[in-house]
């Protein structure tokens, strides 16, 4: 079963096959139906966390961007598309999963389309499942500084964040996953190395009172380097071996050519890093994402790039250089006269020449949620190529991927470069 997820982060994620070009005209008209075969898509749509009602639609298209199966579905109850019909076997269709979140106050279309899908079943979306939560409720006393201003905790690693101060005291208010680890840290004007405070495996609720001044102190030292730039920001995070729960370290933004920063931390708690630098240079943002054990990372400029060689309404094209995996680009259709909003994310392929064009099939989308008037134009917001050594370089890249994309380890790196508009 190959499965249809998002890359993030984060981070967060179009592909060439949405490039809507007809097929050849070599051939005559028989020869095409005497090419056509069955084509059979299934796609499990897992639920997700909205209101019973909310409408989702999920849409299969063909290069030429004619709808070929169109299933209309409720968000939070999932489905599952079994979708039979003529065409190619060897053709790559585009895969369109809509979110429409409306209301007499507005309407809000949210598409996702992967522009690169050969026929076959996938799965969109994660499980949903009910977490086990315990509450920390732990008050540090003595954490005001010298001239007697607050000391807030610089990081923190809670699902819920919620801290307030009572006199001299900070108290944490939050709430963390079964299992998960729990770390905060706080340093004073006046300290050398900040104060921390620890538990690895937090399975029950928390209730403690410490002395700032009897926390142990962290004293290692995670260095960050990164290129020249006119602004940047850092991320790191601490993580131990079976557990997903991520410890935030540090996280730091800078608007001058900074290009490196020391903090400290304590190596022994963690089982390995992941480090995060974002930086701006030119009217371009670049990201380098990495998991590691050392304590030293160096961002480096990616070896490839792109330039937006033309675009218009609906339409773009790329101009890529250098070795990548695929390619982002989001466009929006804002009427606020109208309360209608709707934005396209769209995941392709690496190609050196990319071409898309959304024109036929965002006029299908339009007729199939009714759109209340003759919107907008498309307009186009951002466009961004990536690399992702998790994703095997089979040619294909879109929300959906196979068992190439393996858990995080030691080793692996994201790069990408964003284009706003």
């Amino acid at each position: 079963m190959k499965t249809l997820s998002f890359i993030s982060t984060v981070f967060a994620l179009a592909s060439t096959s949405f490039i809507l070009f007809g097929c050849s005209t070599d051939d005559s008209a028989t020869n095409d139906v005497d090419q056509e075969e069955t084509v059979s898509f299934e796609v499990l749509i897992y639920p997700e966390q909205y209101d019973p009602g909310t409408n989702g639609i999920v849409l299969i298209s063909d290069t030429n961007g004619t709808i070929k199966e169109q299933v209309n579905y409720d968000l939070s109850q999932g489905t599952i598309v079994n979708s039979t019909f003529q065409g190619s076997q060897d053709e790559h269709y585009t895969v369109t999963v809509l979110s429409a979140l409306t209301s007499p106050e507005q309407n809000i279309y949210l598409l996702h389309s992967s522009l690169d899908v050969p026929p076959g079943n996938y799965i969109y979306g994660n499980e949903l499942q009910d977490l086990t939560t315990h509450s920390i409720d732990v008050t540090m006393l003595g954490v005001l500084n010298d001239d007697g201003t607050p000391t807030y905790p610089f990081n923190y690693s809670p699902i819920i964040y919620s801290g307030t101060y009572y006199s001299d005291s900070f108290i944490f208010n939050t709430v963390v996953e079964d299992g998960a680890p729990f770390y905060a840290a706080f340093k004073r004007d006046s300290d050398a190395y900040p104060r921390y405070y620890w538990r690895e495996n937090v399975n029950n609720d928390v209730s403690e009172v410490f002395e700032y001044a009897s926390l142990p102190e962290a004293t290692d030292i995670i260095t960050m380097e990164w290129p020249e730039n006119t602004t940047s920001n850092i991320a790191a995070y601490g993580y131990l071996n079976g557990n997903d729960t991520q410890v935030s370290l540090a996280s730091k933004y800078f608007d001058l050519n900074e290009m490196g920063h020391d903090f400290y931390t304590v190596h022994s708690l963690f089982d390995y890093f992941i480090y995060s630098v974002n930086f701006e240079t030119g009217n371009k943002f670049y990201n380098h994402v990495e998991y590691s054990e050392e304590s030293t990372f160096i961002a480096q400029n990616p070896n490839f790039d792109f330039s937006l060689s033309s675009f218009s309404s609906g339409a773009f094209q790329l101009e890529t250089t250098g070795s990548f995996t695929g390619f982002q680009a989001t466009s929006v259709i804002n009427n606020p006269e109208d309360n209608f909003y709707l934005i396209h994310h769209m995941y392709g392929s690496a190609e050196t020449t990319i071409n898309v064009d959304e024109g036929v099939l965002m006029s299908a989308i339009l007729d199939a949620i009714n759109a209340p008037s003759e919107p907008t134009e498309l307009e186009l917001k951002t466009v961004s190529t990536f690399m992702d050594t998790r994703i095997d370089g089979d040619g294909m890249y879109s929300m959906f991927t196979d068992e190439a994309v393996a858990p995080p380890a030691i080793g692996d790196t994201y790069q990408s470069i964003r284009l706003e508009l």
